[in-house]
């Protein structure tokens, strides 16, 4: 293998890695504001990449105002989720509220398959198409951008949890919503907040990976799965962690797809969850 073809593996295990922290990052989110594990997260990132790829290649609109757009309309699905999904289910077990989740997840499959069929579809590229060469390999810009927003979400969500208040009312509200509520925290706008911004992440998430790859109404299930591996792998109470877990995994992916059939790429995905759950279930930098 040349040099030049393993920077080019390099670099499309970090593209995807960073798609998949992204993700990671909704899922990590949601469950440290409420301790939830939103199955349908991934459903979010498939609907935030349909949604861009019908009102840029379907109506024409300008990729930013089809991406706002889209993004604007995960949040509402996430807040509908939220009032009238998750917060009736609150105060039932655990299982409970994540088999809802699953439903939810159904739910929107379905939608997604009424409004845009069974086919796949693909959004053009629109951080640049003119391949930049690193050490012979072409790299496309939009790899690049993808490595640089995920550094971007990496930095806010940082900043957001640990140097804000509302982030520090957010894990609060999971640690302890009786205590949060007595000293003036909503757990339920907390709640809220949590699905919003998760499904804000995700629809960017799934907007970065359109171009990449074809989305179709499917594709949220397959989204979920690689981020909770990425969680679980770096660890899903510490960004950098989920960071970690999106760029191994990612990085492992590609080097499967490059030495290995590619039927073998989601084997080891699923492997390396297996393993990990029984080694280290609260990841590689997750606290014991």
């Amino acid at each position: 293998m040349t040099t030049s073809q393993i920077v080019q593996i390099l670099f499309a295990g970090l593209t995807l890695g960073s798609v998949y922290a992204m993700v990671a990052f909704g899922l990590s989110l949601v469950y440290r504001a409420t301790s939830i594990l939103n199955v349908a997260q991934g459903e979010f990132s498939m609907v935030g990449g349909m949604t861009a790829i019908y009102l840029t290649v379907g109506i024409g609109l300008p990729i930013p105002v089809a991406v706002v757009a889209a993004v604007l309309f995960a949040a509402a699905l996430a807040l509908g989720m939220e009032r009238f999904a998750i917060r009736p289910a609150a105060h039932y077990p655990m299982l409970i509220v994540i088999m809802v989740t699953v439903a939810v997840s159904m739910i929107v499959q379905g939608l997604a398959l009424v409004l845009w069929g069974r086919d796949s579809f693909s959004l053009p590229a629109f951080l640049g198409e003119t391949p930049v060469s690193v050490f012979g390999a072409s790299i496309l810009p939009q790899a690049i951008g993808v490595l640089v927003i995920c550094i971007v979400v990496s930095l806010g969500f940082w900043a957001f949890f640990d140097r804000t208040m509302l982030g520090i009312a957010m894990r609060a509200s999971a640690e302890n919503p009786l205590a949060a509520s007595l000293v003036g925290i909503d757990p339920r706008r907390m709640t809220m907040l949590a699905f919003v911004l998760s499904a804000g992440v995700g629809a960017v998430a799934g907007v970065l990976i359109a171009p990449i790859v074809f989305m179709s109404f499917m594709s949220g299930i397959t989204i979920t799965v690689k981020g909770f591996v990425a969680a679980v792998v770096g660890g899903i109470n510490n960004n950098l962690g989920v960071v970690v877990g999106g760029l191994t995994l990612g990085l492992l992916e590609s080097l499967a797809a490059g030495l290995l059939p590619s039927l073998y790429k989601d084997v080891i995905t699923l492997g390396i969850l297996v393993v990990l759950l029984c080694l280290r279930p609260n990841g590689i930098l997750g606290a014991r």
